[in-house]
Formats: C-alpha cells, sequence, structure tokens
C-alpha cells in the first residue's frame, strides 16, 4: 500500500511564503508604539516654560550651542535687553569661565559695541537649585562682576556699568511643574545673565549719577562723629 502525504508540496511552500511575509509585519509593530510613546513623553516634557517664556531655544538646543547662538535680545522703549545662559559662560555654581566661555563674551561684546555710548547694566541671576539666598546672591554678584570686569578690559564697553546680583529673587519662571517636579527648561531660563541698554542716557550722563551715589554712600560710611 502507497502512504501519500497529507499535504502536496505546493502547499507547504505556500504556508511557509505566508508566515515570512506575516512576520515582518509583527515586528514593526514594536518600535511604532515605542517611538509614539517616546513622542508623548518628549511632548509633555517640554510644555509650560515654552509658552511662558517666548523666544527662548528648548534646552536640547542651548546645551549644544554656543556664541550669539545662544544670547537673546528683547527691545522695549528705551532699551535693548540681552539674556545670556550662566552655563554657556560659567562652570558649575561658580563664577569661573568655562574654557570656552570667550566665545559667548565676545558674541555679547560685539551686540554691546553695535549699541554705542550708552550706560549698561549688568545683572547677575541663579535657579533655586544652587544654594540658599545668600549663597546664591553672592554667586549673581560675582558672575555679574566678572562678566563686567571681561568687557571693560577687551574694550567692549566703558567703565561706566552698573552691576547687580539679584540671587534666585527675580526668576523668569516658575522652576517647579504643578507636580513639585523641576522644570529643566525653566532652570536654564532662570540661571542666567541679563544685560540691559540705556538708550536714553549717555555713559557721560551715567557717570555723574554714578559719581554721586558713589560719594553718597562714601558719606554714609562715615563714623557719626565725623558728621
Amino acid at each position: 500500500m502507497t502512504i501519500r502525504p497529507k499535504y502536496s508540496a505546493a502547499c507547504l511552500t505556500m504556508a511557509l511564503l505566508a508566515t515570512c511575509a506575516l512576520t515582518p509585519l509583527a515586528n514593526s509593530a514594536t518600535p511604532q508604539k515605542s517611538t509614539a510613546a517616546a513622542t508623548k513623553s518628549e511632548s509633555k516634557l517640554g510644555t509650560g516654560l515654552l509658552k511662558e517664556i517666548e523666544g527662548l531655544p528648548p534646552i536640547s538646543e542651548t546645551y549644544v550651542r554656543e556664541g550669539a547662538k545662544v544670547i537673546e535680545k528683547k527691545s522695549s522703549t528705551g532699551e535693548d535687553r540681552y539674556y545670556v545662559p550662566s552655563d554657556r559662560v560659567f562652570m558649575g555654581n561658580e563664577a569661573s569661565f568655562t574654557p570656552r566661555a570667550e566665545v559667548t563674551l565676545k558674541a555679547l561684546g560685539q551686540f554691546l559695541q553695535k549699541e554705542g555710548d550708552h550706560p549698561v547694566t549688568i545683572e547677575g541671576h541663579t535657579d533655586s537649585t544652587i544654594g540658599g539666598i545668600d549663597y546664591c546672591q553672592r554667586v549673581s554678584q560675582g558672575r555679574a562682576q566678572a562678566i563686567a570686569d571681561w568687557l571693560i578690559n577687551h574694550k567692549y564697553i566703558s567703565p561706566v556699568v552698573f552691576v547687580h546680583g539679584y540671587g534666585k529673587a527675580r526668576p523668569r519662571s516658575a522652576d517647579k511643574y504643578s507636580d513639585g517636579s523641576y522644570n529643566p527648561y525653566a532652570l536654564a531660563a532662570n540661571n542666567r545673565i541679563e544685560v540691559s541698554v540705556d538708550l536714553f542716557r549717555s555713559s557721560a550722563q551715567a557717570k555723574k549719577q554714578k559719581d554721586q551715589e558713589e560719594a553718597e554712600q562714601a558719606e554714609l560710611r562715615k563714623p557719626k562723629d565725623e558728621w
């Protein structure tokens, strides 16, 4: 008696081809789902600050850029204001320049040169994670003074400059999300240097005011018996 196979060779070949054709489709479903989940996660991370602070680059872009590309400028009546991310200029939570700080400092200096003979005010600001109120104030003051000294020494601005350190007292945006977690975009935006140019006054006018203020402060520092 002859035993015949239950399925012909042609049937087996067709079944094998069908199985191979279905395998890539099954495997491709997983990465599509993963990509969608990643996009949703990135979208959630990026919400909030970019709506609150227009014009700021996303933190992922800021960290790989330097020079003029990271400097934000805003103009209003009688004033031009420049925003510089502190991490592009300073090391960690310090007032010491990074090895590549000069790239961004030169770009800032060139912007200020184009402003003409007007007084400049340099402000230092930190985020809330650096330390206590006093420490943040000292760091921000040191950073602002370091920027001022560099710009003056390289002849980008006149010596008539006003320097202030505000610590974490003047954030551009809340450091945290509503759930209490830190917002990395806000931290980067708050940890900054601001340089404003007073377009209503000349450096000579500002120098007269500064000399007067320094004379008044010196008078206040005198012992009372010398009054």
